[in-house]
């Protein structure tokens, strides 16, 4: 995106510092609460540049809220969180205690707000925000629609090195809205050939290379034996339609204890796809900014 020097954002950083000064808590908290603020600017600062990232206004679904309980709403937690405010530091908690951020009130009257994410000195972001009315059916978002994929679906495959298994699974899986695919996975692995059976749990990512971790366990139905599992690989997920993907890893077995199975393979290479059964859509608007999710 086009790096200009905002004027109106100059005026709104650098000079409300001196009209922050004269306001005092009790001032800052009577202006501030009880109020919806709907984002209107979401702009990236480095150096002396000025980036606008996002030029929205919905006070359906870009806001915040601050209340004089001690709790606010925002897009992004719209359960209930913690607030509370040392000088100009505004800090934001979600309900279950963790961070959400730490934002300076850099400028605020009646009707405008502006925030600032200084905590990263070289990556600064400021938020200007315009109080709501909630009559205001107004829509603007520069942002792109995207698309986040959830799905439950099945995974077939085999794994050869020393013996040759082949693999029916059950897959609970993600793509993202840049395409990078997730999954949480159990498997049955099977030789019935050389009488070894397996169950396995995986957990894996993949873009053009593929990362994963699994815990697995063979048996022949007399003994039994139990390992970890790293995987890396290839995908061909950025050249499909991102309904279904598939992959070819490598996997290396760490097997507890000394017990060994001659047929089990403890180097292995795997070719896996996944088919799903079942799909929900979810439409997100995110700015393509080196790979970065605002």
């Amino acid at each position: 995106m086009k790096k200009i020097i905002l004027l109106s954002c100059l005026l709104w950083y650098v000079c409300p510092q001196f009209t922050f000064a004269q306001n005092t808590n009790p001032d800052i908290q009577n202006l501030l609460l009880g109020k919806r603020w709907g984002l209107r600017y979401f702009i990236e600062q480095t150096n002396n540049l000025y980036d606008t990232l996002i030029r929205v206004h919905d006070c359906q679904n870009e806001f915040i809220e601050i209340t004089a309980n001690g709790r606010f709403l925002s897009t992004d937690l719209l359960k209930e969180g913690r607030w509370s405010l040392n000088g100009d530091l505004l800090k934001l908690r979600k309900s279950s205690g963790g961070k959400y951020k730490n934002v300076r009130i850099k400028y605020l009257t009646k009707d405008s707000l502006v925030l600032v994410d200084d905590e990263v000195a070289t990556d600064v972001f400021i938020e200007t925000y315009k109080l709501c009315d909630l009559t205001d059916t107004t829509f603007i978002d520069t942002r792109e629609i995207k698309e986040v994929r959830k799905s439950w679906g099945m995974t077939v495959g085999g794994q050869t090195f020393r013996g040759t298994f082949v693999e029916v699974g059950l897959a609970n899986a993600k793509f993202e809205w840049n395409k990078v695919f997730y999954a949480a996975h159990v498997a049955v692995e099977a030789a019935p050939w050389q009488n070894n059976y397996g169950i396995s749990a995986n957990v894996w990512s993949e873009d053009i290379a593929l990362y994963g971790m699994g815990i697995v366990s063979y048996t022949d139905f007399q003994d039994a034996i139990v390992g970890f599992r790293p995987m890396l690989g290839l995908s061909a997920n950025r050249l499909l339609n991102q309904t279904w993907t598939a992959h070819i890893a490598y996997s290396y077995t760490f097997f507890l204890g000394l017990k060994k199975f001659d047929n089990i393979n403890q180097h292995a290479i795997t070719l896996r796809a996944y088919i799903p059964f079942s799909n929900s859509v979810k439409k997100v608007r995110r700015i393509i900014k080196q790979g970065v999710d605002y």
